[in-house]
């Protein structure tokens, strides 16, 4: 059995709940975890107690993280667990939250309102493994597969359509053909769903094991608001880097801008994605400090990475050259006292800059000032 792996901080926060009169379990991700033979990165529970209660029991240890839904956070030892009270759910207007939460439901009530099988099992050392969806089955099957009725799922929630192909890329496994075809036929919601949200689903799935997943995404039609005409399929190499995988979107994107906008995807994933579009690079030593320059070293790093010249941009980046107007070795108070003012200043600092980006030689104090004096 696995109680072994269980932190006994969580074991006592349980039989704290118990001796109290109620019911406690653990469930969801850390359940599905410890029955595959994992470590689960997070605690959650569910509790037959109400949540003030739990407040009133655990005092200046217990956190009202999500109150209004039932949920309240324990610190004990090294650990935080989040206890949310047995609940129903109904009304989802917004296709994200519940309008309307009701505590006092039975534990077979509140695993129904979950997403998938696999995360709707709870445990208890009192009961053991309670299994209503058979969520063990769906493991040993390695499918995923909706608690209920897949569509129904999707309208309470859009957000799950992007879930359950992240959870396939992460676990290995393959989605029921139900859930599959409820995703296709429910793919319109995605539009309801905050872009950050989807952006989040979607770089998680692409920094997976198995990140040629992302396919599904477009596949299934729910990146239609993101993209601008027809994509074409996606395919990464093993050995890329995480931070790097999404520039290789560029190979399947008409518009790489546009999705980025769309998506509202960082500025740094912005930056990596743009550069994998980037395809005519000049990799001389001057042409790639005049990258760096332009545009920084990461961009530089995975423009280099893209077109196996990684090594070459490296040793650019290790070499000492002045790469930005910042490393210039003359100062502009230098250039003032030469009589240089305004606009006259700006121009003369980029013309220098610009010289040292092809001789980097030059970029010394009287290399510099010989340059400056020789300007009309």
């Amino acid at each position: 059995m696995f109680i072994e792996r269980i932190p006994k901080e969580a074991l006592e926060v349980m039989d704290r709940i118990r001796k109290a009169g109620a019911k406690a379990y653990l469930v969801g991700g850390c359940v599905r975890d410890l029955c595959m033979g994992k470590h689960p990165d997070d605690w959650d529970m569910t509790s037959s107690m109400f949540p003030e209660k739990i407040l009133d029991l655990f005092g200046k240890n217990a956190i009202p993280t999500g109150i209004k839904h039932g949920t309240v956070t324990v610190k004990c030892g090294e650990f935080h667990f989040e206890i949310t009270t047995h609940r129903r759910e109904s009304g989802y207007s917004d296709r994200r939250r519940p309008d309307r939460v009701e505590f006092g439901a039975s534990l077979e009530n509140d695993l129904a309102r979950r997403d998938f099988t696999i995360n709707a099992m709870a445990w208890s050392p009192e009961d053991g493994i309670v299994d209503i969806f058979d969520g063990s089955g769906d493991i040993e099957k390695k499918i995923i597969r909706c608690v209920g009725d897949p569509k129904t799922r999707f309208s309470e929630d859009a957000l799950r359509m992007f879930r359950a192909i992240r959870f396939s890329a992460k676990l290995g496994f393959t989605l029921d053909e139900g859930t599959r075809a409820a995703i296709v036929k429910s793919a319109e919601l995605s539009d309801k769903i905050a872009a950050e949200r989807i952006a989040t689903e979607f770089m998680k799935t692409l920094i997976s094991d198995r990140p040629n997943k992302v396919n599904d995404f477009f596949d299934f039609g729910l990146m239609k608001p993101f993209i601008n005409g027809n994509h074409s399929r996606f395919s990464i190499p093993i050995n890329v880097p995480n931070e790097y995988r999404i520039a290789f979107l560029t190979t399947c994107l008409d518009d790489p801008k546009r999705f980025a906008s769309a998506l509202k995807l960082s500025n740094r994933q912005r930056q990596i994605l743009l550069a994998g579009a980037d395809r005519n690079v000049d990799f001389s030593p001057a042409g790639i400090r005049k990258l760096i320059a332009e545009h920084g070293k990461e961009y530089a790093m995975v423009v280099g990475f893209l077109h196996c010249f990684d090594r070459v941009v490296a040793r650019e980046l290790e070499s000492g050259h002045c790469l930005s107007i910042a490393e210039l070795a003359i100062s502009s108070e230098k250039l003032i006292e030469m009589g240089y003012s305004g606009t006259k200043l700006g121009e003369i600092r980029k013309k220098l800059f610009d010289r040292v980006l092809i001789v980097p030689e030059d970029n010394t104090p009287e290399r510099l000032i010989a340059l400056a004096l020789c300007e009309p």
